[in-house]
């Protein structure tokens, strides 16, 4: 599968989701071992392009929700990663990444929105980041470059409008408001500065 995710993504794209679309949570808790790490990898790679990145994001998500693994590069960690403003593994533009999490914040599901809170807070980080590579390798051509912003105004505008994100859900009484709280008070110097 992660062959063909690279010799042919959206076909593999779809075929993916609709194999998610058609488990729950616990369903997908239940993928575990070499096939869910390969499922990862495929997704890590299906995220790069920026057309496929919505569809391949919300995918990760929901194997995010369902997560079983405890290494930094799994399913949360990967889904994280993709909302940094540099090394993030994808070629769209930050402040359009957003919209996956405004959609996943409109199903009103506590577990995705406590993962939309974590991947807003990697958002506003900006400290050192990493990422190992290969998602940037397709087959024997060149690597091809993250999306890095142009100008510093591009990463202003991202980081206000996920601190915006952060504030709004942090004026409701739950848990993902409390989450929301501790992350926009965690990086409100960033936004000052």
């Amino acid at each position: 599968f992660r062959a063909l995710s690279e010799l042919s993504p959206e076909p593999a794209l779809n075929a993916l989701d609709r194999l998610v679309a058609q488990r729950t949570i616990e369903q997908l808790r239940q993928i575990a071992g070499p096939p869910r790490r390969n499922l990862i990898w495929a997704l890590e790679k299906l995220c790069w392009p920026a057309a496929l990145f919505p569809k391949a994001a919300a995918t990760l998500l929901k194997f995010a929700a369902a997560e079983n693994e405890t290494w930094a590069n799994n399913s949360t960690g990967q889904f994280a990663q993709l909302f940094q403003v540099f090394l993030s593994g994808t070629q769209l533009p930050a402040i359009d990444r957003l919209d996956v999490i405004r959609e996943a914040l409109a199903m009103n599901d506590e577990s995705l929105g406590l993962l939309c809170v974590t991947a807003l807070g990697q958002a506003l980080y900006t400290g050192t980041v990493t990422r190992s590579g290969g998602v940037e390798v397709r087959g024997s051509s060149l690597p091809e470059q993250d999306w890095h912003p142009e100008k510093w105004a591009d990463v202003w505008d991202y980081q206000f409008a996920a601190f915006s994100l952060l504030a709004e859900l942090g004026t409701t009484e739950s848990k993902i408001g409390a989450a929301a709280k501790a992350t926009a008070g965690k990086y409100l110097r960033t936004v000052v500065r």
